[in-house]
């Protein structure tokens, strides 16, 4: 089993990654970062259920329009779930908010208790 790289601090700019695949979690200031899902792709995505927000990471393997896109991904899915810009403090995201997957949950964990 590999492990994933350490934190990695960030700019903010979604265009510059200037990191791996996986790269866990991206840091602004040092705070863990989430954000919402990227459903603009969609033919018809679904706008009425509440949505969880994710923990970041950096993707180079987003498999969408034919796969191999980068950008911020989800933690817990970082080849299927793409997140969309602006991304958030994930120690301010209410807890019913977070999702509850293993990359995120294990992650947004980690925000609750402060290590």
């Amino acid at each position: 089993m590999s492990t994933r790289p350490g934190p990695a601090g960030w700019s903010g700019d979604e265009y510059d990654l200037p990191f791996p695949h996986g790269t866990p979690p991206l840091m602004i200031g040092g705070r863990l970062q989430a954000g919402w899902r990227d459903a603009s792709f969609l033919r018809s995505p679904d706008v009425h259920s509440v949505k969880a927000r994710h923990i970041v990471i950096a993707s180079r393997e987003v498999a969408i329009a034919g796969g191999g896109a980068s950008g911020l991904a989800a933690a817990c899915d970082p080849r299927r779930i793409m997140i969309c810009p602006p991304t958030r403090d994930a120690a301010e995201v209410h807890p019913n908010g977070r999702c509850r997957r293993p990359g995120c949950a294990q992650l947004f964990a980690q925000v609750t208790s402060g290590s």
